[in-house]
């Protein structure tokens, strides 16, 4: 039951009030009437009554009727407010909802406009009570499947996902988990699986990587060691704190892998990667386990390979950002310069701190960048083939020697290019805009929106809304305003004799009190005023 509290100095209209409500609302119930206005009845009925809903005349409490909106509003931001009001309020009216009000109504007020209003107000409380019952039964669920978002943060965390460390740091806190430095990540992978699997059917294939996890996990946990994750269907992630040494993760691997063996009997390999003291730099361990794994064939299987055994002079491979040579050719192509620039010099820093870099692989880096914008454009249909060697010299690229040559090249070239791309996307913006235009001035009496027309040029409404802005100055919504009262207004100034709703109707309003607010925010007077004043 929704409960109303009514705020009125006339009896009769808190009389037609309640009849109103009581023929048209089963679930709404009148709970209090205040004809006094003092504010201290006021505030001690509300803290008595708790109503959902107050309606209330806008010059009930005089001049300081919008500030105990403001109060009600800020003390009770549940309570909904229906303000009432003439036409000659109509400037408190609209102020009100400013103020915290959720909607407003003329006086005398018809009781369609009631019912429209009350039925608006007694949704949102529907709505909530809705959106109660399934927040309850997602909490449920949630809980249950809780599980499910710790493993995909331990995925995060160990793959290509850039975490900042005071995320991880709230992650580990909010699931319960401790891990104290040093770090260090172990990958278990089914030996020969694709020949393990050949006679299974899906069921018996997840189960068997699902032993290998529970097991890993178990050994784990039980040890106070780490935690382990599936990542993928032969493989088992597990990350190890608190062991500083090579020696010691190596009998961790040895007695994980033991315990497989005995429990699952399954053979397992295992990749390690480095020790490291960053959390975020986990993901550095888990590339180089990964890059352990590769080395199989040659160390053999059912063993436990470090990465130090293979590739102990790499300090390049793992901690490059690959990834973000991705976002940099995205980031170019969208004409963004700054953030390409940023991404630059985030992949130039990285190398910068690998130390000495193998011969000639600086140059392939960047040629490699430069063919993925090359690409990625051609892909989007932009014509830049003709002039790409402009902004991009192949032969200045390939004499590149040091980080700061590859910067400087590169910064000037993606600005050059950019501003080609900003220039053809604002030539594309101007087409789009100018179409917009004539689509308002040829159906400004449709419901028209910018999403809906964003839709037709293959775009979304919040960018267009921005080209448009832009090129014209104004906003869409002012704009399409501007032609339907300027209609409006030579519909009035006419012979023909039309009502305020007809009016509405003929320019695009489908409410007429929305068309007689816009009207009178952008004229200073109601439609039928205009009219009279036509003489």
């Amino acid at each position: 039951m929704v409960k109303v509290m009514l705020v009125d100095a006339s009896v009769d209209v808190v009389n037609l009030y309640r009849i109103y409500i009581k023929n048209s609302f089963d679930r709404v119930k009148v709970g209090s009437v205040l004809h006094e206005a003092s504010v201290d009845k006021f505030w001690t009925m509300i803290e008595k009554q708790k109503p959902d809903v107050i309606i209330m005349d806008i010059r009930f409490f005089a001049l300081s009727t919008l500030r105990i909106i403001r109060e009600v509003a800020l003390a009770r931001p549940l309570t909904r407010m229906l303000i009432t009001g003439t036409y000659d309020d109509y400037d408190y009216l609209r102020a009100s909802m400013e103020y915290g009000a959720t909607d407003y109504i003329y006086k005398p007020t018809k009781a369609r406009e009631f019912e429209l209003a009350l039925t608006h107000i007694v949704g949102i409380f529907e709505d909530a009570a809705e959106r109660q019952a399934q927040d309850a039964q997602m909490l449920t669920e949630y809980t249950k499947d809780k599980e499910i978002f710790r493993q995909r943060f331990l995925i995060n965390l160990t793959g290509d996902v850039h975490m900042e460390l005071g995320e991880i740091e709230s992650s580990l806190k909010y699931f319960e988990m401790v891990l104290p430095p040093p770090f260090a990540v172990f990958v278990l992978r089914i030996d020969r699986f694709q020949t393990s699997i050949e006679n299974l059917d899906a069921q018996a294939k997840h189960m068997m990587v699902y032993r290998i996890f529970w097991v890993a996990d178990k050994f784990l946990t039980d040890r106070g060691v780490g935690y382990a994750f599936i990542s993928n269907f032969n493989s088992v992630t597990c990350i190890i704190h608190g062991t500083s040494n090579l020696e010691e993760l190596m009998d961790l691997g040895y007695s994980i892998k033991a315990q497989v063996r005995e429990r699952c009997d399954l053979s397992i390999t295992t990749g390690l990667g480095r020790l490291y003291e960053d959390l975020t730099h986990l993901r550095y361990s888990a590339k180089e386990a990964e890059g352990a794994l590769r080395y199989r064939h040659l160390l053999g299987y059912n063993s436990i390979i470090p990465i130090d055994f293979v590739e102990p002079e790499n300090h390049i491979t793992y901690k490059y950002p690959a990834e973000k040579e991705d976002k940099l050719i995205f980031a170019a192509v969208m004409g963004e310069y700054d953030y390409s620039s940023k991404l630059l010099d985030e992949i130039l820093l990285a190398l910068d701190k690998a130390g000495q870099l193998p011969q000639n692989l600086l140059p392939r880096i960047i040629m490699k960048i430069v063919i993925g914008i090359s690409r990625y454009a051609s892909e989007l249909g932009i014509d830049a083939e003709g002039r790409f060697r402009e902004f991009f010299n192949f032969a200045e690229v390939l004499a590149i020697k040091t980080t700061e040559d590859a910067r400087s090249l590169m910064q000037g070239a993606l600005w050059a290019f950019c501003q080609f791309i900003d220039a053809r996307n604002n030539e594309n913006s101007k087409r789009m805009v100018q179409a917009v235009q004539e689509q308002v001035a040829k159906h400004f009496f449709e419901d028209l929106s910018i999403d809906r027309l964003a839709k037709e040029y293959g775009t979304t409404g919040e960018f267009l809304g921005r080209a448009f802005l832009r090129m014209t100055g104004v906003s869409f919504k002012e704009y399409l305003q501007t032609k339907r009262i300027a209609k409006a207004k030579e519909i009035l100034k006419g012979d023909e004799i039309v009502s305020e709703e007809e009016v509405a109707a003929r320019v695009g309003y489908f409410d007429a009190r929305v068309f007689r607010s816009v009207f009178r925010r952008r004229e200073g007077m109601l439609p039928m005023e205009f009219r009279n004043r036509q003489g």
